[in-house]
């Protein structure tokens, strides 16, 4: 967990293990909505708020976009400067089980290996690098 300290470097490497053996994970959900399936994993491990930032979480491929739900763009904004480009928005389509969700922008981010896309949902979900 990331907090304003005064410490925080932009160039870090932020990357969490929040979802600790994706498979498992989408396998035991797949009947479930994505607000049920991420919130019975997602939440219980971390509460989700628009205060802290928790880092990334590398998607080994579930997704082909880099994704993050909107409470976590918030926290990550307290931090750094970074602004919604709503001229992507309802780019990108996930889903999560039998759910989906339309993104409502995207942000660019810079990383110390690159500058990466992540779409915004609004979804309670923890940013997602995507590896395709």
């Amino acid at each position: 967990m990331l907090e304003n300290d005064g410490k925080f470097n932009a160039n870090e490497v932020l990357v969490t293990r929040l979802l600790l053996l994706r498979s498992n994970y989408i396998k035991n959900f797949q009947d479930r909505t994505s607000n049920e399936c991420l919130n019975a994993k997602y939440s219980s491990a971390v509460r989700n708020d628009r205060d802290k930032f928790y880092g990334i979480c590398i998607d080994t491929g579930a997704s082909y976009h880099s994704v993050a739900g909107y409470d976590q763009y918030m926290a990550l904004s307290k931090l750094q400067n970074i602004e919604i480009n709503k001229s992507t928005f309802d780019c990108v389509h996930a889903t999560f089980g039998k759910g989906s969700a339309s993104s409502i922008g995207s942000i660019d981010m810079t990383i110390p290996f690159g500058v990466f896309t992540f779409h915004i949902l609004k979804i309670d979900i923890p940013f997602l690098l995507s590896l395709h």
